[in-house]
């Protein structure tokens, strides 16, 4: 349990600098113009010079400033914070074991509801091998997740909770609750997850997970 609280805070400190915020230099000029960059000279009482991210030098005076502000980088704040932040929500994961009591490698798909940005529902069924005894069984439980933030990258929590139902010489068949950490992401039109699973069933695995929903 100790490895799975650090290696979540790991992936938390590793999302939070991913999604860290970057600041322009902003001036607001009286005739409306609003011009982004960073201030390289400033004349005291005469003139600004702001370079923007295009390569264009502007020098404005003194006396044409309405006010100067930094702000977050503007493409950043137009970003979409989630690629669908409400509505039908669709999950598919592949597990792998870890070399720390991994166990299973297979598929899984959740089917449900995105409530709001930070929070899903749904109903998941899979197939999954297991290394201990061959076996094969399918997993058919309630998803809960949580994304922290509401932001293009955030930490993650979620919980399965449901039975394993034995197909092929499977031993640890019963009831299972698999509470997983991670990060989600945007990648293009899909949102990207990857962490870790803790599998409470007859047996105790931690599983490494990665995912999209959609």
């Amino acid at each position: 349990m100790k490895r799975l609280i650090l290696l979540f805070l790991f992936f938390a400190a590793a999302s939070l600098s991913m999604d860290a915020q970057q600041y322009e230099d902003v001036i607001y000029l009286k005739n409306g113009s609003v011009i982004r960059g960073i201030i390289m000279e400033q004349v005291p009482n005469e003139s600004m010079e702001i370079h923007t991210s295009d390569g264009s030098v502007f020098i404005c005076e003194i006396a044409d400033i309405l006010k100067i502000a930094k702000e977050e980088v503007f493409s950043r704040r137009h970003a979409k914070s989630f690629n669908k932040p409400k509505g039908y929500f669709g999950l598919v994961e592949m597990t792998a074991p870890t070399v720390v009591a991994g166990a299973d490698f297979g598929f899984t798909m959740v089917n449900g509801y995105r409530v709001v940005p930070q929070f899903a529902v749904g109903v998941g069924v899979g197939l999954k091998a297991c290394f201990y005894d061959g076996g094969l069984f399918m997993p058919v439980y309630l998803h809960l997740r949580s994304d922290f933030l509401n932001r293009p990258v955030s930490p993650y929590f979620a919980l399965d909770l449901g039975y394993n139902v034995p197909v092929y010489w499977y031993d640890y068949y019963g009831p299972v609750i698999a509470p997983s950490l991670g990060v989600s992401y945007n990648v293009g039109k899909f949102r990207m997850t990857t962490g870790l699973e803790l599998m409470i069933s007859p047996l105790y695995e931690l599983n490494f997970k990665i995912g999209f929903s959609f």
